[in-house]
């Protein structure tokens, strides 16, 4: 009986409700890091983005920022990328932002972020009745609830499998 206690109020404290339904930076879902096992460097924020029907785009810094480097996680739609971590190369020139990621063998520019006409824009592949294209916002709630070390361990569990 004491057992079935511990073990409760474990579950009980492990559980913090995160930022994406499906658990992307979610506490508790991602998986304990083993001991010595090298993590790059992140930012201490991510940033949630919002396309409309459920679709959410998650951005984290990883590795020096002089590296230019982000991952990029993709929640909600139907889609074969639903799901995926992507790490991206940036490109910041002329007032904006582009986020790379390599798809079969290519680059793939995923992401765009023109500064000047303050829009967002998602890429992916033609897959089914799914768009190609969407516009996204910033949504300050998600964002404030994102968990980057969780959503860096998400990413390193997806490179094992």
């Amino acid at each position: 009986m004491i057992r079935l206690i511990c073990i409760s109020i474990i579950a009980t404290l492990l559980y913090v409700p995160g930022c994406i339904q499906s658990g992307y930076a979610q506490s508790g879902k991602a998986g304990t890091p083993q001991p010595g096992a090298a993590r790059p460097e992140i930012g201490r924020y991510c940033k949630v983005y919002r396309a409309g029907e459920g679709l959410k785009v998650l951005l984290l810094r990883v590795g020096p920022e002089a590296r230019n480097e982000s991952l990029v996680a993709l929640d909600g739609f139907d889609h074969p990328w639903d799901g995926k971590i992507f790490k991206a190369s940036v490109a910041k020139a002329d007032g904006r932002q582009e986020f790379t990621i390599q798809h079969n063998g290519r680059p793939f520019v995923v992401l765009v972020f023109r500064e000047r006409y303050g829009q967002s824009t998602l890429f992916v592949p033609k897959y089914g009745t799914e768009e190609t294209e969407r516009l996204l916002s910033y949504s300050e709630d998600l964002s404030a609830e994102c968990k980057p070390d969780i959503l860096l361990s998400q990413y390193l569990n997806q490179q094992k499998k």
